[in-house]
């Protein structure tokens, strides 16, 4: 991987196109105030979910609102991002799956149609909040392309998510692959749950690693290493370098003047 290099006009103007908020991990699930607003008794009798397995399709499907496209989450991201007991988690899992309304792939979960169709009329019913983000969010964003051609943008999607989905940064664990029109995100999350890594591919060659946190001083490290340790990986798989193009640090979707 090249040295990144002083921001163009062209650079500068695709910056402002970026949204980090959109690529983090730092998700919030429904805290106890908004579950207990919710009919739980009404939920069981009529959609026969129980409270963790409603917490889990919910978190599910508002990753993919929030995200625009469709979630495979990690068995390990849903245990540290919702934080429920590993026995409660797989019990919960295990039922969703058995009521069709999860699908259960190698490496994790995603809705399927009729898991998706519920939780649409149950965002509808019970009026979700959409702002699941940190109030303020600080991402040091690093933007480049894959410097050379490859003959099929999908596949070389398919094998840049086949080859590093499940696979860990030093202490950032996967959390998961979003399919989106065009692009492929892989999402980590630190083990303290308080930063987390998403490497966004695509349109065709672009490549987006962003490195996000509550704490400013939290988003001033660390990326310079895993801009190495990520795009290797990457360039491994597909035989093509990675030219790193741009650094900007956010706040919230706005690019802060260093």
């Amino acid at each position: 991987m090249g040295n990144y290099i002083r921001a163009s006009i062209m650079d500068i103007r695709l910056s402002k196109s970026i949204n980090p908020v959109k690529q983090t991990s730092l998700i919030k699930p429904l805290g106890m105030r908004e579950i207990s607003a919710i009919d739980l008794q009404s939920l069981y009798s009529e959609d026969q979910l129980t409270e963790y397995e409603f917490i889990i399709l919910e978190y599910i499907g508002m990753t993919n609102v929030l995200k625009g496209g469709s979630s495979l989450m990690s068995f390990q991201g849903l245990k540290r991002l919702l934080s429920i007991h590993q026995a409660k988690l797989t019990k919960a899992l295990n039922r969703l799956t058995q009521k069709d309304l999860l699908d259960k792939e190698k490496t994790g979960y995603k809705l399927s149609d009729k898991g998706a169709l519920l939780f649409s009329k149950l965002y509808k019913k019970f009026n979700f909040v959409d702002n699941r983000v940190p109030e303020t969010l600080y991402s040091h964003v690093a933007v480049g392309k894959i410097d050379g051609f490859y003959s099929d943008d999908v596949e070389m999607r398919r094998i840049i998510g086949d080859g590093l989905v499940g696979r860990w940064f030093g202490h950032y664990r996967f959390t998961a692959k979003v399919e989106l029109q065009g692009r492929l995100e892989i999402n980590w999350i630190s083990t303290d749950g308080k930063t987390s890594i998403s490497l966004l591919i695509g349109p065709k060659n672009d490549v987006t690693i962003s490195y996000s946190a509550t704490s400013y001083y939290d988003v001033e490290n660390e990326l310079e290493i895993l801009i190495n340790r990520i795009s290797a990986a990457v360039e491994e798989l597909i035989d093509l370098p990675i030219e790193i193009s741009m650094l900007r640090i956010y706040e919230n979707n706005k690019i802060m003047e260093l």
